[in-house]
C-alpha cells in the first residue's frame, strides 16, 4: 500500500497526515500537501516537502488514479526557522529579545489575571560594566555578558523568562510568585550566583548587579509599565550603593542621573 512506503506526517503535531492522493481522487481535483508536511523515508530520514497532487483520468474522463509531484524544501524550512529565531533572540547571548520578552510577559499577565496570581519583573543591570569594556576590551566584555546570561538562566525556573534588554541590562520575568518575598528570594539568589567569580581570558572577574523589582498588578497591568517600573526601581538600587535590589514604589521617579544617561545614549 502507498501508506507503507509513503509515510507522511504533520511537522507541527507529529501526527500522521491524511493520504493526499486519496483526497485528490475523492474530490476529483488538485489538492495541496498539508502545511509543514514531512515525509519519513524507510530509513527514518525526514524531509520537509511541499507541492500538489492531481487526479488522473482516462479517455472517458473516469478517475484512474492520482499523480503527486513534490520537492524537498528541508533547507528552505531550516532557513525560515533560523530567521524566525534570529528575529526574536539576542545575537550575543541567544536570549529572548525585547519583542519576545513582551510577548511572554503579556502571556504571563493574562494567565495571572485569569487565575488571580502575581507576576514579578526583575530588571538586572551589571554594575561598572563600562570599566570592564574600557580596561579589558569588548571581547572580554561580551564573554562576561554571555556568562551572566548563562547564570541567569540557571537561576530561574523553566517557566520563567530571561531576556537581554540591551547593553548590560537583563530582564527576568517570574511567571508566577506567591508574594513579594518570593521575588526577594529570587533577586538574592541571582545576585549571589552572579557574584561568583568568572574566569575570562585568564582574568578573575567578579560581577555585581543592581536589581529593580516590579509586581503585577500593583506596579502595572501591562508589560511596558511593569518593565518601566522595574527599570526605575533598578536606578534607585544603584543610587543606594549598587549590588542590591529595590522594589518599585508608587510615585517613584527616575533619578536625574538616570534621565541624563538615557538622553545621552
Amino acid at each position: 500500500m502507498l501508506t507503507d512506503v509513503f509515510h507522511l506526517i504533520d511537522g507541527d503535531t507529529r501526527k500522521r497526515a491524511p493520504n493526499p492522493m486519496e483526497f485528490a481522487v475523492q474530490r476529483n481535483k488538485i489538492v495541496g500537501l498539508p502545511n509543514h508536511a514531512v515525509l519519513i523515508r524507510r530509513d527514518g530520514v525526514e524531509s520537509a516537502i511541499e507541492d500538489s497532487i492531481a487526479p488522473i483520468h482516462d479517455q472517458a474522463g473516469q478517475i484512474t488514479g492520482a499523480v503527486m509531484v513534490f520537492r524537498d524544501v528541508s533547507h528552505a524550512r531550516a532557513i525560515e526557522i533560523q530567521l524566525s529565531h534570529l528575529a526574536q533572540h539576542d545575537t550575543l547571548t541567544d536570549l529572548p529579545n525585547r519583542t519576545l520578552l513582551t510577548d511572554r510577559l503579556n502571556h504571563s499577565i493574562a494567565l495571572a489575571r485569569r487565575y488571580g496570581r502575581q507576576v514579578a519583573v526583575l530588571f538586572v543591570d551589571v554594575d561598572h560594566f563600562k570599566q570592564i569594556n574600557d580596561s579589558l576590551g569588548h571581547a572580554v566584555g561580551d564573554e562576561v555578558l554571555r556568562g551572566v546570561a548563562r547564570r541567569l538562566m540557571a537561576s530561574v525556573r523553566g517557566s520563567d523568562t530571561v531576556s537581554r534588554h540591551g547593553g548590560d541590562e537583563f530582564v527576568v520575568v517570574l511567571s508566577e510568585v506567591e508574594h513579594g518575598q518570593s521575588a526577594v528570594q529570587h533577586a538574592k539568589r541571582i545576585a549571589a550566583v552572579l557574584a561568583e567569580p568568572q574566569i575570562v581570558a585568564e582574568h578573575d572577574l567578579r560581577v555585581s548587579v543592581s536589581i529593580g523589582v516590579s509586581i503585577f498588578p500593583d506596579d502595572g497591568e501591562d508589560a511596558e509599565t511593569l518593565i518601566r517600573s522595574a527599570d526605575t526601581a533598578m536606578y534607585h538600587a544603584k543610587e543606594n550603593g549598587r549590588n542590591t535590589y529595590q522594589f518599585y514604589m508608587s510615585g517613584m521617579k527616575l533619578p536625574e542621573t538616570a534621565i541624563v544617561q538615557q538622553l545621552t545614549v
